[in-house]
């Protein structure tokens, strides 16, 4: 046994619902299992980690842009939010590493 009961079918598991009463799985021809995510994630190519490694912009950025985020570019400026080097102060993107999904930043 599959552990699925057959008489429900396939619609049967898109439509569960959570504590809220609301649909987990909005797409069915998108998975949600973390696994495939993870795998989906880490060996993504490169225009994929290029939109992956995107950042936030600022309030002024935001309304010239007309968007929320951005991917990030060499010789862009940028502001660090976290670990050891966040702060006000800001740096310039010396290299976007995207097989490491790692960012150069100087003056940091």
């Amino acid at each position: 046994s599959s552990g699925i009961n057959a008489e429900y079918g396939e619609s049967f598991l898109l439509f569960w619902p959570n504590r809220n009463g609301f649909k987990m799985k909005f797409n069915k021809a998108v998975s949600g299992s973390r696994r495939k995510n993870r795998a989906r994630h880490f060996n993504a190519p490169s225009h994929i980690r290029r939109k992956i490694m995107s950042a936030p912009l600022s309030k002024e950025l935001r309304s010239k842009y007309n968007a929320r985020s951005m991917p990030v570019r060499k010789d862009d400026e940028v502001q660090i939010v976290r670990g050891h080097y966040k702060g006000q102060q800001t740096g310039k993107v010396v290299q976007v590493y995207r097989k490491k999904f790692v960012i150069y930043v100087d003056r940091i």
